[in-house]
C-alpha cells in the first residue's frame, strides 16, 4: 500500500496552479459536505441518527426493521427538499465549470448534484429520491415522499417486488457498474480532486495509483487547507497562506475565500482559477 506519511508544510500557489491545469480531472465528494449541512448520511444509522435503538433493522429480514427504514428515508427527503439547493452544492457546481471538471463522482445519496452541472455524474451508493425493486432490480423514478411518509409501499410492475430506494444498503444494490465506471475514470485521471471524502474510500483508491513513474496528483480540500499528494509524498498549505500567496502573485488582493468548513476550500480553488484565466488575457 502506498504510504503518505511524509507530508511537509510547502505547497505553493505555483505548484498548485499547475496541477489544476492536469486534465483529465475527477472530483471525488464525500458526506462531509452533507454532514456540514445538517444532513445526516445513511451510514450514521447506528450513531444516534434514529429515535430510538435500531436493534435488528434489516429491512430485508425483519418487517419492523423495514417500516423503520421507510420511515426514515421519508423524513430524510423530506429535510432534504426543505433545505431546497444548500450553498455548499451550488459552490460545487460552480467548481465544476472553472475547472473543466470530466467527472465528479459523489458519495452522497441525495441528489445534491443538478442533472447537468457535470458532463458525467457518477452517484457511488445510488439516489435517494429514485427507486429500485428488491426482487429484479427494475429501476423506477422519483418515489413520492407522501407515499413513503404514509407507510404505503410501491410494487414492481414487472414481478411485483417491493421498490426500495435506489440506495446501496444491507448489502443489497451494491452498484457494481458504477463502481467500475468510477474505477475507469479514475485510472484515467490526471488530477483526482477530494472533497469531504471518507478517507478509508481515498487511500482505498489510491493503492497501486501513485507507484514509481506515476504522474497522478491527488488534491485533498479540508476545511483548512488543501494538500497536494503525488508518488508517496505530500505537500500542503493552509487557505490563509495560500491567499497571501496569490496576492503577491498576482499584484493585488481577490476575495478568494466565502463560506466556512469545506466550502472555504470550494470556493478558494473557484476563484483562483478563475483569477489565474483573468490575468493570462
Amino acid at each position: 500500500m502506498t504510504s503518505f506519511s511524509r507530508v511537509t508544510n510547502d505547497l505553493s500557489i505555483s505548484e498548485l496552479l499547475r496541477v489544476l491545469q492536469l486534465k483529465p480531472k475527477l472530483l471525488l465528494l464525500g458526506y462531509g459536505l452533507s454532514e456540514e449541512d445538517q444532513i445526516p448520511q445513511f451510514d450514521g444509522i447506528l450513531k444516534g441518527i434514529w429515535s430510538r435503538s435500531p436493534g435488528n433493522i434489516n429491512p430485508f429480514t425483519n418487517p419492523s426493521g423495514r417500516d423503520m427504514v421507510f420511515g426514515w428515508f421519508g423524513w430524510r427527503m423530506s429535510l432534504i427538499r426543505r433545505k431546497s439547493h444548500s450553498h455548499h452544492f451550488s459552490a460545487v457546481e460552480r467548481l465544476v465549470e472553472a475547472l473543466g471538471i470530466d467527472v465528479l463522482a459523489t458519495q452522497t445519496v441525495d441528489a445534491q448534484i443538478r442533472q447537468g452541472a457535470a458532463p458525467n455524474i457518477l452517484e457511488l451508493f445510488g439516489n435517494t429520491f429514485y427507486g429500485r425493486c428488491v426482487r429484479c432490480g427494475a429501476a423506477y423514478g422519483p418515489l413520492a415522499i407522501q407515499q413513503l411518509e404514509s407507510g404505503k409501499r410501491a410494487s414492481c410492475k414487472q414481478c411485483a417486488g417491493e421498490i426500495f430506494p435506489d440506495v446501496s444498503m444491507f448489502e443489497w444494490n451494491k452498484k457494481d457498474v458504477i463502481r467500475t465506471q468510477f474505477l475507469s475514470a479514475y485510472q484515467s485521471a490526471q488530477v483526482v480532486i477530494s472533497v469531504a471524502g471518507d478517507p478509508e474510500l481515498t487511500q482505498e483508491i489510491a493503492v497501486g495509483s501513485f507507484g514509481p513513474g506515476s504522474r497522478k496528483q491527488l488534491l485533498e480540500l479540508e476545511p483548512d487547507r488543501i494538500t497536494l499528494r503525488s508518488t508517496g509524498s505530500g505537500r500542503y498549505a493552509t487557505y490563509s497562506t495560500l491567499v497571501k500567496m496569490a496576492e503577491a502573485k498576482f499584484g493585488h488582493a481577490h476575495p478568494l475565500l466565502s463560506g466556512n468548513g469545506y466550502r472555504s476550500g470550494i470556493t478558494f480553488l473557484t476563484g483562483l482559477t478563475t483569477l489565474a484565466a483573468t490575468n493570462e488575457q
